[in-house]
């Protein structure tokens, strides 16, 4: 595979830069996005809203992330990936700051829409570039590193958001957590970018946007993987959102312990990142369906943990966390964030250099659509209409557990077709030298 760029380098100081903005800026992202889950019952007090809207908050900025994923994606294919994660990081920063000055719930949403905007091209830009980075035999173990810093967002979102939110009101957090992204929108500039592929007589090798759907949906893989990825992705943003707001109804504590207490669970969630990556290389290379039949693994094993975790919060009574839930909780950090690294480098061995940020960039679309963006929405719903409270919230996310376990069925059929895929894109790239 040749990528059209004199000084792009496979491996080296460059790929490590690649690698290091990349990782900080979806600390920030991450940071940006999950920080309204800890702060989300003193905004509700607030503004006076019901689960079901606080629940919109979140689903609003996934809104953005749908409606502008794709297009945006297409755009990092055909112009720059440096640029655009550059443009898109002070765009996000921007709107997270304005998050924190708001004056009403109408503005709060517009802002948090536009959060989502600038948050719907990063990743596939960002997966692009250092899939490209670097050689296809470390590529999950890489994408890992990139990925671990979803759950180092998260802790930092939750944590210091959580102590912020306490000390100083919930607006304060959005306010600070603007500033990183900005700073490093600038650095993501001096990243090296490869342009696209040329073919033997020196012809670009660029694909339309129709063209780029069309080739993408016509990957038996990827399919499966979309359909599956948006069930997992609405149980996770699910967990996320509205976990701070059961710890404090089920024990009730305030947003700074309840940010600490999902904080240490992130943290031991941190050790499967980078262990998921290394594990699903291995048994990819004993299979070509090796890191899908690793990811799908662990899901399962998430989701049956938190519904037992669940069931143990439930039975609390408003005492302090017991053991039996503290271990439960921390496997499924643990269990769940081993499955993300495996998945994110299938969307990148199944297509050609001038696909990879497109796939990605669709596989969001598809994960958003088919339940990221309504399943906070869908919980808060669910919690009002079982009479809300901690039992309420508790029963919503039970049967969004329940839902991720549909992903296993989908992720077995993306499976048959993943070998075949990834041959047909390694023979495909072979073609043009």
């Amino acid at each position: 595979m040749k990528l059209n760029s004199d000084t792009f380098k496979v491996g080296g100081r460059a790929a490590t830069y690649v690698l290091v903005i990349c990782s900080l800026l979806q600390l920030v992202n991450y940071m940006d996005r999950q920080v309204m889950g800890v702060v989300l019952v003193p905004v509700m007090k607030e503004f006076g809203l019901s689960d079901s809207e606080g629940g919109l908050l979140t689903t609003i900025l996934m809104v953005g992330v749908i409606i502008f994923v794709f297009p945006v994606a297409h755009m990092v294919d055909r112009w720059s990936r440096k640029k655009m994660i550059a443009l898109l990081a002070v765009s996000w920063s921007l709107f997270t700051f304005l998050t924190g000055i708001v004056s009403s719930y109408a503005l709060l949403l517009a802002t948090r829409f536009f959060v989502g905007i600038g948050e719907a091209g990063f990743s596939p830009a960002s997966t692009a570039l250092i899939s490209s980075s670097y050689p296809e035999q470390t590529r999950a173990q890489k994408l890992s590193i990139y990925a671990m810093f979803i759950t180092v967002g998260s802790i930092v979102g939750v944590v210091l958001g959580g102590f912020l939110s306490a000390g100083f009101g919930w607006r304060i957090p959005f306010l600070y957590f603007a500033v990183p992204g900005v700073i490093l929108g600038i650095l993501a500039l001096f990243m090296q970018d490869y342009k696209t592929r040329v073919d033997s007589t020196g012809t670009a090798q660029t694909v339309g946007f129709w063209e780029g759907v069309r080739r993408l949906a016509s990957v038996p893989s990827l399919r499966w993987l979309w359909i599956g990825n948006g069930l997992y992705t609405g149980f996770i943003y699910a967990v996320v959102v509205w976990m701070p707001a059961l710890l404090m109804r089920t024990y009730g504590f305030g947003e700074d312990r309840a940010g600490l207490v999902l904080g240490i669970i992130a943290v031991i969630g941190l050790v499967g990142v980078p262990l998921g990556g290394v594990l699903a290389d291995r048994m990819q290379k004993r299979t070509l369906k090796g890191r899908i039949f690793f990811s799908s693994a662990s899901i399962l094993a998430a989701a049956v943990i938190l519904l037992l975790g669940l069931a143990s919060m439930s039975n609390a009574g408003g005492q302090s966390i017991s053991a039996l839930t503290w271990i439960l909780l921390s496997l499924y950090g643990f269990t769940n964030t081993m499955a993300m690294a495996p998945l994110i480098a299938t969307t990148q061995d199944v297509v050609t250099p001038e696909l990879k940020g497109r796939s990605y960039g669709l596989m969001m679309l598809a994960q958003n659509v088919l339940g990221g963006a309504w399943s906070t929405l869908a919980v808060g719903a669910m919690s009002d209409a079982f009479g809300g409270g901690a039992n309420g919230l508790s029963l919503a996310l039970a049967i969004t557990a329940v839902a991720a376990l549909a992903s296993l069925v989908f992720w077995w059929f993306a499976s048959r077709h993943c070998p075949a895929d990834i041959r047909a894109a390694k023979s495909a790239a072979a073609a043009v030298q």
